[in-house]
Parts: structure tokens; sequence; C-alpha cells
């Protein structure tokens, strides 16, 4: 896998008819569609960059693509004027991506460096051993 530039044909791909409708009616006045793939880009390369490398602006892991256009998708469909369209499945779908982008941040969920490497072995993290030699222990010595 590598690192990807969301488009509004990958977005739009991924909606339902109903939601595509929506879009074109909602397009009439003028397209959000690029600026929310914008802004949620950059939030996930928020996500990434807590633990990983990022790839060149404006992409992100293609691990995330599916994450990135449930965010988005919910965020046009919370901006139309009707919100029939947010489902549960929708809404479930958004909360899902948030959580997975959250585990990312906290390391448990592995993307894939800029270069298309996994960072499986990059990431070493070191905690606090415990203590075995303690003062109550070494009382009356």
């Amino acid at each position: 896998m590598s690192w990807i530039t969301l488009t509004s044909t990958d977005v739009l791909a991924q909606f339902s008819p109903s939601e595509k409708s929506a879009y074109q009616t909602a397009r009439a006045g003028s397209d959000e569609i690029p600026d929310i793939i914008n802004s949620v880009s950059n939030e996930v390369r928020g996500y990434v960059a807590v633990k990983y490398p990022l790839g060149s602006a404006g992409t992100i892991p293609e691990s995330l693509e599916s994450a990135a256009i449930s965010i988005i998708r919910f965020r046009f469909l919370n901006g139309l004027p009707t919100k029939t369209l947010i489902t549960e499945d929708r809404r479930k779908e958004n909360e899902q991506a948030i959580k997975l982008l959250e585990s990312v941040a906290a390391g448990k969920f592995v993307v894939e460096s800029p270069s298309g490497s996994q960072n499986a072995g990059s990431n070493i993290v070191i905690s606090e051993r415990e203590k075995k030699v303690t003062g109550a222990k070494l009382k009356g010595l």
C-alpha cells in the first residue's frame, strides 16, 4: 500500500445513489466536497503524525482511505439542510472511522510509511520497569 491523494471521484464512488443525488442537488450552489476532503485529509494526517512519518502534503495512507471517506461522507450529509440521509449505519461508520484514527495515534494500528513499507518495527515503546528493590524491602539493612 502507498500514500494517496483523495479526490471527489474517489469519495463519490462510495456514495449510495440517494447520496449521489443529494450531492448533485447541493452542488448546484457550490461543491463542498473538495473542501471537506482537504479538511479530513489534514485531520487524518494529524492523527498519523503522532506516531508515524508523513507522506507528501495532502496525502494519506491508503489503509485509511475508507475511514477518511466515511468521515467525509458523514460531514457532507450533516451539512445538508435535511438530515434524512444520516442513517444509523452512516453514524456508526463515522464513529468507527474516528476510533480507527485514534488507534493510529495510539500506535495500535500501524500505517504504511510514505515509502510503502510497513512501520511495524520502527516504533519501539519503552516503558518503565517494575522496581524490584524498594525502600520497604531495604528497611532494617
